[in-house]
């Protein structure tokens, strides 16, 4: 049998002036607070699921269901797809009476509307009476929650494998194959509409509701197992639709009438049960741990803790006290080092004692010294009882590897966290020679279904039984994208680099998420083209008004989809498709491709940082790792942000021979990293790139589709990541840190063209050398609530310089006039003319978030405000100013102003360490990314790739050109912060 071709990456053919892929503000994967670092935001289903349905519209493909049954599921013989005669009449019978009060020709135009719980139990109790081959089974699960899902999803019903079925009618997500959920048969129930093969996502708040529920259990599906795809079951009253879902979109069948068709019902459910795990989607280099396997008992033994042998990473670091500055001996290995990691080991270079072995049969690494005779009977009885257990291959035998084996407590705690009760365990093969990896519940998962899907686990090398860092993912597969171990390769053992030390990666068994590849396919598009010209034959044919009908003005509209309440939206009922621009036609749905990659650091967090000097010094290291990557390789990062910074701890030792610890920051993912080209043949790779947008540079959000991101932009953003972290950690002079994060990074402005740019704050800052808030300019104070923290002098000279770039933009113009003089009118300046009452304004009633929403405004006037910029004054740049400006042209220049901040005079950092408290405690940016996202039907369709325009975007630019710009004031009594967002036409929006 010859094996599957190797896939061939994805060439992208942009617009000439396309010159970098754009960033969409508003999707989940680059508006998810939760990467920004360790931010605790507990999942909310009344503001994740709508942050979902926004953020995935255009990511669905429509077929029609005989279509759906040949292109997605494997072939199956004929005989195999017999039903039992006896039991399908069975089926028909009990489904009719479902929706018709009598069966009987004379009543069939009295038809039933069930609830759904009828329907359900109805439904599920014909799919088991079938009896479906190998033992599959329907359960449902609608009103529990399971333990272990901070999500609380309760899908209606699954199909699941024999003796895996609920018990205790929760559902059950490590086991759940195949999930079916139930509405009652109106159309605003119904996500998806079947006359719109372009767009069939519709935006109407019920529906787009119920598709963002939908995403939801596909999501937690994919969460709790390790899969290339799922097939789902969507029952909207007497109708079902079939779905299959993967990191690209979504693939769904045009509604079946299934009390009419049982036998197609029926016969899909059956094909799916004779399908095996991997047709059915389940990852086959990613097995399953039951718990009475070794491996199991594996994770539990290293979970253990170790005091003999693990080291606390707090200890005799380098980290200064009020009355104890550091000394100078540390401050020197700090800087410097070579960095050779060892598997989560301890050292950054070689210990001074030899290293310790592992024993070929032991189970896990530990230190005999201080074990004990309980510790020595514990491993005795772990050893007999695994002896007992069937053997395993992978676990067989321990390679031996030199350096000390003692791992930082916060390794094993963060492992022994990963073990939570009720979630699954996996083996994980990486790379060529499929090395495996075992893991547990993930440290963090991306919050969307679709795109990159990153999960990161702390896991145990099962060669060696080292921890080390695992992460899993589904890159962009297009020419010129270079997976991030390439990279890690590429710098390691260059000095002054610090970057995550590489042990395996590699691509997924050439797994590709196929929904974009099957909706790019020639065959389909051509049958596309087919079904709808045949469909429009068929209306131009009917001449009794059932297709199509005449209002008053003699123009034709499209007749309301089974008595949908909302009525057409405006694109439905204009007859005409705008055509799309050729970056549209050549996008479409992103390509991905599944990959992993360990490395052999388990880092901490960055809001680990315990004093002022240390945040400052990591951030060093980090700017430094850039430029080395810039200087030596031609390289740029790409997406600095708050959550691709780490502290990596390591042992070393001091002029004395002291063994200390020493932390050191680390700048790591780097899979949206792209060597500079020429400005000439910079262009972009991918219709769209993941990034965090709250940490780009104000110049690159504004002008990201046609100039590249270049150094200075890197270095903002490295300075806008050290103000995010010091505002949250450091003493200073603003009083409500949670207002301050929204208006400065998670706010934006949406012009009239549909283009975002930075918050008003950042910009000011960026202008002006100033960063205001509410009560004043900022500024750090000591812990003694004194002045002069010496990050006040650092902030104030890095904003020097950006100000000299932002002045030089400004007069060359590449900017525009918006980002040219940032700051707010005085209040005597608003007319009456800007005023608009909110009384007239129309909001979507059927929405749960409406209360919340308004407490967004409660305490202000219940009117927007028009808050136009004042005019823009351009003066010429002083010779001293471009060259001030020119400093961002590399690295050099910042990194000597963050040493000598470093090297001022110890006295000064005295009282300047960190709070250890978060003061970001009741931020809740979700509310507000709801509030200001894209008016409905203007959100990215999958053809989008050029400032976010789509179809139906365009059309409605089209009819607002030359609108107001609105500005909504934000959640806090007294702030003059605002958050802006174009109106619809005819209606003022609130949130």
């Amino acid at each position: 049998m010859s094996s599957s071709p190797v896939p061939v990456p994805v060439a992208y053919k942009p617009l000439r002036e396309l010159k970098t892929s754009p960033i969409k503000p508003h999707t989940l994967n680059n508006n998810d607070p939760r990467r920004q670092g360790e931010i605790n935001l507990k999942p909310r289903a009344t503001l994740d699921r709508p942050l979902q349905g926004q953020s995935s519209m255009g990511t669905t493909v429509l077929v029609d269901f005989n279509t759906f049954i040949e292109d997605l599921l494997p072939p199956v013989p004929t005989r195999q797809l017999a039903l039992p005669p006896k039991r399908l009449q069975d089926a028909q019978r009990t489904l009719n009476t479902l929706f018709i009060s009598d069966f009987d020709q004379k009543n069939k135009h009295r038809p039933l509307v069930p609830n759904e719980d009828p329907i359900a139990e109805a439904v599920v109790r014909v799919i088991n009476a079938v009896g479906l081959p190998n033992g599959y089974e329907a359960k449902l699960s609608r009103y529990k929650a399971d333990s272990s899902d901070r999500s609380r999803a309760k899908v209606d019903a699954a199909l699941y494998p024999k003796g895996y079925g609920p018990l205790d009618d929760r559902p059950n997500w490590t086991h759940a194959r195949f999930y079916i959920e139930f509405k009652k048969g109106l159309t605003e129930h119904d996500p998806w509409n079947d006359d719109d093969g372009d767009s069939p996502e519709t935006d109407r708040a019920s529906r787009e509701k119920v598709r963002a529920q939908l995403i939801a259990y596909a999501h937690n599906t994919f969460l709790y197992q390790h899969r290339n795809w799922l097939y789902s079951l969507f029952i909207i009253g007497d109708h079902f639709r079939a779905a299959r879902w993967d990191r690209s979109g979504v693939i769904v069948s045009r509604k079946v009438d299934y009390a009419q068709n049982t036998k197609a019902f029926l016969q899909l459910l059956w094909r799916f049960a004779l399908l095996d795990d991997g047709q059915q989607g389940l990852d086959p280099t990613a097995t399953l741990i039951h718990e009475e396997e070794v491996a199991f008992e594996v994770m539990d033994t290293l979970a253990l803790p170790n005091p003999a042998g693990d080291v606390d990473h707090l200890a005799s670091t380098e980290a200064p006290s009020s009355n104890a500055p550091n000394t100078e001996a540390a401050d020197a290995t700090a800087v410097n080092v070579p960095h050779d990691p060892s598997w989560s080991a301890v050292y950054l270079s070689d210990p001074p004692g030899p290293p310790s072995e592992l024993p070929a049969d032991s189970i896990a690494p530990t230190l005999d010294s201080g074990e004990g005779e309980e510790g020595r009977r514990t491993r005795s009885a772990t050893k007999a009882e695994t002896s007992q257990k069937r053997s395993d291959p992978d676990l067989e035998t321990v390679e031996k590897i030199e350096g000390d084996s003692r791992v930082f407590t916060y390794v094993r705690d963060r492992f022994r966290e990963s073990l939570a009760p009720g979630w699954p365990r996996y083996k994980l093969r990486v790379g060529e020679d499929k090395r495996v990896f075992l893991v547990g519940k993930p440290v963090f998962f991306s919050s969307s279904m679709f795109g990159r899907a990153t999960r990161g686990y702390v896991a145990v090398d099962a060669r060696t039984r080292r921890f080390v860092f695992l992460k899993d993912s589904w890159r962009p597969f297009y020419e010129g994208v270079e997976p991030e171990g390439t990279y890690l390769a590429m710098f390691e053992n260059v000095e002054d680099m610090i970057v995550p030390a590489l042990l395996c990666h590699g691509d997924v068994e050439k797994q590709q998420a196929y929904t974009a590849i099957y909706e790019g396919s020639p065959q389909r598009r051509a049958r596309e083209r087919e079904r709808r010209a045949a469909q429009a034959q068929k209306q131009a044919a009917a001449s009794d008004g059932a297709l199509l009908r005449q209002d008053s003005m003699g123009r034709k509209k499209r007749s309301r989809e089974n008595g949908d309440e909302d009525g057409p939206s405006e694109d439905e009922a204009s007859g005409q498709a705008l055509q799309t621009n050729p970056a549209e036609t050549n996008a479409k749905l992103r390509h991905h491709i599944h990959y992993r990659i360990a490395v052999k650091d388990v880092c901490l967090p960055f809001d680990c940082f315990r004093s002022t000097k240390e945040l400052i010094r990591l951030v060093f290291e980090c700017i430094r790792t850039h430029a080395q990557a810039y200087e030596k390789f031609r390289i740029l990062h790409r997406d600095i942000s708050a959550g691709n910074v780490l502290i990596l701890p390591r042992l070393s030792v001091d002029k004395k021979g002291n063994e200390i610890v020493i932390w050191h920051g680390v700048l790591t993912d780097w899979e949206l990293a792209k060597a500079v080209c020429k400005e000439d043949d910079e262009k972009a790779r991918q219709p769209e790139r993941t990034g965090t947008w709250q940490f780009m540079s104000v110049a690159s959000v504004a002008q990201q589709w046609e100039v590249p991101i270049t150094v200075a932009d890197e270095l903002e953003s490295f300075f806008h990541v050290m103000l995010f972290y010091a505002v949250r950690y450091l003493p200073h002079t603003i009083t409500n840190v949670p207002n301050f994060i929204i208006d400065y990074f998670d706010t934006f402005k949406l012009d009239g063209a549909g283009d975002r740019y930075c918050s008003l704050e950042k910009r000011v800052a960026m202008r002006h050398a100033t960063i205001e808030h509410t009560n004043g300019t900022l500024s750090f104070l000591k812990t003694t609530r004194e002045p002069g923290n010496p990050l006040n002098q650092l902030i104030v000279t890095l904003l020097s310089v950006f100000k000299a770039r932002y002045a030089v933009l400004a007069h060359e113009g590449k900017l525009g006039d918006l980002l040219l003089d940032a700051k707010y009118p005085s209040s005597a300046s608003i007319k009456e003319d800007d005023v608009e009452s909110g009384s007239d304004s129309e909001s979507d009633s059927e929405s749960e978030l409406e209360p919340e929403l308004n407490g967004i405004f409660k305490g202000h006037r219940s009117w927007l405000v028009v808050r136009p910029l004042l005019p823009a004054t351009v003066e010429i740049p002083t010779l001293a100013t471009r060259v001030t400006a020119s400093l961002l042209d590399a690295h050099d220049e910042v990194l000597t102003y963050f040493t000598n901040t470093l090297r001022v005079k110890r006295k000064d950092w005295i009282h300047t360490e960190a709070l250890g408290i978060d003061q970001l405690e009741g931020y809740e940016p979700r509310l507000v990314i709801i509030a200001a996202s894209p008016a409905k039907g203007t959100t990215t369709g999958h053809g989008s790739s050029h400032r976010g325009t789509t179809r139906r975007s365009a059309k409605r630019r089209k009819t607002e050109s030359g609108g107001p710009t609105r500005a909504v004031p934000l959640i806090r009594a007294g702030t003059d912060s605002v958050l802006t967002f174009k109106d619809r036409k005819g209606k003022g929006r609130r949130g």
